[in-house]
This record gives structure tokens, C-alpha cells and sequence, in this order.
């Protein structure tokens, strides 16, 4: 039995970019990583990710759900709902970035 995790990390320089990187069909969602490391299917991936609005990163945790030239995309583990419910808003544009201000660092 494989017990190994691998750590990605992702910076999502903008919303637009996140909108293109959010998955929203495994049962979980998850999002799109580029990285030329080859992970095979289930792997599992501990995530840092960097969100254009929020000054310090998010981790998560999933599995490879699929797998490009490019990258992989990550189906988010059980307990990920509220970051995964965040992604899903800033990509169907639910939300603008000024919505963000309670993650904004305080002076």
C-alpha cells in the first residue's frame, strides 16, 4: 500500500486564472495544478495555494483525479467544502475581489 503525499504548491496570480484552474466536477470539486511531475491517478497531494486575494495560502488536501502534458487536476479531500465553495464563487463570478476584504492582512 502506497502511503506517500506529495506537496504541490500553486499561485493563482488573479481570479481569472483561478476561474480557468477551478474544477467543479468531481464530487468534491477541486482545481488545476500545472506541474510537470508525473503523478499517477489517486496519488495523494497535500496543496499550498496561493489566492489572489488572501495574503498567506490555503492548504488542502486531495487526490489526482486527471492528468495532462501540463499538469494535474486535484479533486479536494472530504472537509474542503468552504475552500471549495470559495472557488466555485470567485469562478461563476459570484463574487468580485472587493467581497474579500476579512482576508486582507490587517494594518
Amino acid at each position: 500500500m502506497n502511503t506517500s503525499v506529495t506537496a504541490l504548491a500553486v499561485v493563482y496570480p488573479d481570479t481569472a486564472a483561478l476561474a480557468r484552474s477551478f474544477l467543479s466536477w468531481p464530487i468534491r470539486r477541486g482545481v488545476f495544478v500545472p506541474t510537470t511531475k508525473a503523478l499517477p491517478f489517486g496519488e495523494s497531494v497535500f496543496l499550498s495555494v496561493r489566492l489572489p486575494f488572501k495574503a498567506l495560502p490555503t492548504f488542502a488536501s486531495g487526490r489526482v483525479v486527471w492528468r495532462s502534458e501540463q499538469g494535474v487536476g486535484i479533486g479536494f479531500d472530504e472537509g474542503f467544502d468552504d475552500l471549495a465553495d470559495l472557488l466555485e464563487d470567485v469562478a461563476k463570478g459570484h463574487r468580485d475581489q472587493s467581497s474579500f476584504a476579512f482576508f486582507r492582512p490587517q494594518s
